[in-house]
């Protein structure tokens, strides 16, 4: 398989399932976010946590951590 730029090799669909104030003084906000998607035709079920701050005007330091689960079909 090539993968040239401008592919697209991740695609997912999800919803916001949290929100928590872990500095109310920085700002800091943690979002979780789960769903499903597709990497280079797989199924897959992910779960996003991030966390952001604000740092300067329009911008803000972010980490994230994210958790991939193929879907598996079990035929008997």
């Amino acid at each position: 398989m090539v993968i040239m730029l401008g592919d697209i090799i991740y695609e997912q669909k999800g919803k916001i399932s949290g929100y928590r104030i872990l500095d109310v003084e920085g700002s800091t906000i943690e979002t979780s976010i789960t769903g499903t998607g597709i990497i280079n035709g797989i199924e897959v079920s992910d779960i996003v946590t991030y966390w952001s701050k604000p740092s300067s005007y329009q911008s803000s330091i972010q980490n994230n951590e994210k958790y991939l689960m193929q879907k598996v079909k079990v035929l008997f």
